[in-house]
């Protein structure tokens, strides 16, 4: 199981207490993205690709994802996408969604089987994806505070640390 938070504004200080909440949940790794416009971290148990390349949050070109979770249908995902000329540089169900999702946008979350919490950032367009499988398997929790922005946490005590 992995661990993410983020939210819509720039601040590492407070992503790194909210990764106190969620470390346990990725021993193995850990990363953080930090822009003007988000602030996206990762705690990574890794489970299908070992490598230091499947480190999350991953990005690719203009896509960063930060995932928990299994998507059990990623090896057929994959083999279509690599006949359709996609390139992949890791073994990793994370680095098939930043593909599928290249390739079809929203759309490609409909053909993912498994159980997930996904945070996805385009930096080009400025949006923001929190997805979750259709059953809700994987916690993702979020709450907007008073200035309209987004806090988001695979756990509910940094969501509670961060409106302190």
């Amino acid at each position: 199981m992995c661990g993410i938070n983020g939210f819509t504004f720039s601040n590492i200080d407070l992503v790194k207490k909210m990764k106190e909440y969620t470390k346990r949940r990725g021993p193995d790794a850990d990363g953080i993205y930090v822009s003007d416009e988000v602030t996206i971290s990762h705690d990574r148990l890794s489970i299908i690709d070992l490598s230091n390349e499947a480190n999350q949050p991953m990005i690719n070109d203009n896509l960063i994802l930060s995932f928990n979770g299994e998507i059990y249908n990623y090896k057929v995902l994959k083999n279509d996408l690599e006949e359709n000329g996609y390139k992949f540089k890791t073994n990793s169900d994370s680095e098939v969604i930043l593909n599928l999702f290249k390739k079809y946008n929203i759309e490609a979350f409909k053909k993912l089987k498994g159980i997930f919490a996904i945070c996805l950032w385009d930096k080009k367009s400025k949006k923001l994806y929190l997805i979750r499988d259709k059953v809700g398997v994987k916690p993702l929790y979020y709450y907007v505070d008073p200035q309209n922005n987004l806090i988001f946490s695979t756990s509910i005590k940094s969501i509670l640390l961060s409106v302190k």
